[in-house]
């Protein structure tokens, strides 16, 4: 599963910021894997 994330340069030392904002290629993603969120599925 692929993740659209918020990011900046420093976010490679502290990702405490880093936060989903929406599932990408949910049409790939595994028939075992269940998406537990409401986050926008493209």
């Amino acid at each position: 599963m692929h993740y659209a994330l918020s990011s900046s340069a420093d976010s490679l030392d502290d990702d405490s910021q880093a936060c989903e904002k929406n599932h990408i290629w949910v049409s790939q993603k595994a028939p075992w894997y269940q998406i537990r969120n409401d986050l926008p599925e493209f």
